[in-house]
């Protein structure tokens, strides 16, 4: 056994690296543990995406309905391509895509659907704040909020200033698809924390 250090205690000796000890820090182990979770994120994600195409009742122009399922389609993509990165070690990466591609997405069925704050696909972008907490990291979570928070304010802007908001577009909201959207939103909220928890 090596002897300890000339400046270390009397009688100290070095740790030796013991792998079966529970507390000895596992090489990887994170970063295993973020891309599991991140794997089954990616499929609890891509469930949602399908899920939001197949029970939304069309509504609207054609715009509309093609956003409707141009949206949950590329997610699902996004999702795929991220599900490939996490298996290959890149577990970050690939939730960073899938993230962004839903944000742009939802952002893009909003502005393109002439909804504007009015549209129930805003409040998704909590479950987006909290999986870049999760899966990316903190200090990201925190930029998804304030982008969140910039995007909130500039639809709003936007709306005040006429040059976007179709009253007629929000009238035909149906109030099934408001419903579903929440279910769907409250319960990925909770799917998601509790496999994370795991």
């Amino acid at each position: 056994e090596p002897s300890p250090p000339r400046d270390a205690a009397p009688g100290a000796r070095r740790a030796r690296f013991d792998p079966s000890s529970p507390m000895t820090p596992v090489p990887h182990r994170v970063e295993q543990l973020i891309s599991r979770v991140t794997l089954w994120l990616l499929v609890l994600f891509s469930g949602v995406a399908i899920l939001a195409l197949l029970l939304l009742i069309p509504h609207g122009g054609a715009v509309t309905n093609a956003l409707r399922l141009v949206t949950p389609a590329s997610i699902i993509a996004a999702c795929g391509v991220a599900f490939v990165l996490a298996r290959r070690g890149r577990a970050r990466l690939g939730a960073i895509i899938a993230i962004a591609t839903a944000f742009v997405m939802m952002v893009a069925y909003v502005v393109g659907g002439r909804f504007g704050l009015h549209s129930y696909t805003v409040s998704v972008f909590a479950v987006l704040i909290i999986a870049t907490s999760l899966l990316v990291s903190p200090v990201a979570g925190v930029g998804a909020s304030v982008v969140a928070l910039v995007t909130s304010f500039a639809l709003y802007a936007v709306e005040r200033a006429g040059l976007m908001t179709d009253a007629a577009a929000v009238a035909a909201i149906p109030l099934i698809n408001i419903l579903v959207v929440y279910c769907i939103l409250f319960g990925a909220t909770g799917a998601m924390l509790y496999v994370f928890a795991r």
